[in-house]
This record gives structure tokens, C-alpha cells and sequence, in this order.
């Protein structure tokens, strides 16, 4: 069961609201992918490929703007990419529908 949580009144969406992906109550950018990986359909394994290179360069961007640089910057990327990865299959793993 997940919590509803209202803001002005309405659901939030992924919060027990309306969905935003249209996969039940997924909000993470890349919830469809995980949920879809979980349920074993075809395709979703690319799927949560491709989420995690476009995570992996907008967290690569975030720490190039913070100064990173060279090794540090590669290996930040990596590690916090990696980081929050396996945090959205956990979620999606824990909020699967057997």
C-alpha cells in the first residue's frame, strides 16, 4: 500500500495519485523502465540502459559545473549514477506487483 500524499488539495502524482508514466505509481524519471525490467518484458533492459547513460551525463554535467575534473569527475559520475540506479530497481523491485 502507498501513501497518498496531497499537495493543494489534489494527489501528487507517483504518490499515490495519478501516475505520471503510466505505469502504476512510478515518479522517478526512470520508473517505467524499472517497472516494465521487473515485469520482464522485452526491450526493458535497453530501457533502463539508456535511462542510466542519460542520468550518468547529466550527473557528469552537474559535477563538471561544480569543478570536477579528469579522474574525479569520471569516477563521481560513475559512482553516483550507480548509486541511484540501483536505488530506482530497488524501488521498483520492493514496489512490484507479483
Amino acid at each position: 500500500m502507498m501513501e497518498r500524499i496531497h499537495f493543494g488539495g489534489q494527489p501528487v502524482a507517483g504518490f499515490g495519485g495519478r501516475s505520471v508514466v503510466g505505469l502504476g505509481d512510478a515518479s522517478l524519471p526512470s520508473g517505467d523502465a524499472a517497472i516494465r525490467l521487473m515485469k520482464g518484458e522485452s526491450g526493458a533492459l535497453v530501457s533502463v540502459g539508456a535511462t542510466t547513460l542519460v542520468r550518468g551525463a547529466l550527473v557528469a554535467t552537474g559535477l563538471a559545473v561544480a569543478g570536477f575534473r579528469g579522474t574525479n569527475l569520471l569516477k563521481g559520475a560513475i559512482g553516483a549514477t550507480l548509486a541511484i540506479e540501483t536505488f530506482v530497481l530497488a524501488w521498483a523491485w520492493k514496489n512490484r506487483e507479483d
